[in-house]
């Protein structure tokens, strides 16, 4: 689809975690602080790995942290870079809308070109140009690392 978002859930880890609620109060806020932490580190290296053009991804990007404290949803937001998804992933051979890649032409030195790179797209589709998943890969061992120190004496 066209959501992109990844959403971190210590109680989808079982491994990890059998019952969140039953433990006790100092390892939920451990657990808490772990997850606050991995989703900050996520979202400030998706911003340091995302394509940047005029800057939108990067500043849509952000990291929402429930109200309990433990879940986290990371991503860009839809309303600003709703093309988010089709950088992470690429795309298939397309025809882009008319009229897209007018500005991203002249930002680029390249008016007059917007056919020919829509005919490369139509051809080629898009290469995947990842940013958030490599961002979370890149932070998921440290983060279960510090779940599973949290309830190690449990």
């Amino acid at each position: 689809g066209d959501v992109m978002n990844i959403t971190v859930n210590v109680e989808g880890e079982e491994k990890v975690i059998a019952n969140v609620k039953r433990l006790t109060e100092t390892v939920v806020r451990k657990v808490k602080a772990a997850m606050r932490t991995a989703a900050l580190y996520v979202q400030r290296d998706a911003k340091r790995r995302a394509p940047w053009d005029v800057g939108t991804l990067r500043s849509s990007i952000k990291a929402n942290i429930s109200p309990d404290g433990l879940t986290a949803e990371i991503g860009a937001d839809q309303v600003n870079a709703k093309y988010a998804p089709y950088l992470e992933y690429g795309t298939r051979p397309h025809w882009p809308p008319p009229g897209v890649l007018t500005e991203w032409c002249r930002r680029h030195g390249m008016q007059g070109k917007e056919f020919l790179i829509a005919r490369k797209i139509a051809r080629y589709g898009t290469k995947p140009k990842p940013f958030l998943i490599p961002a979370w890969e890149s932070v998921k061992p440290g983060f279960i690392k510090a779940v599973q120190d949290a309830i190690k004496d449990v």
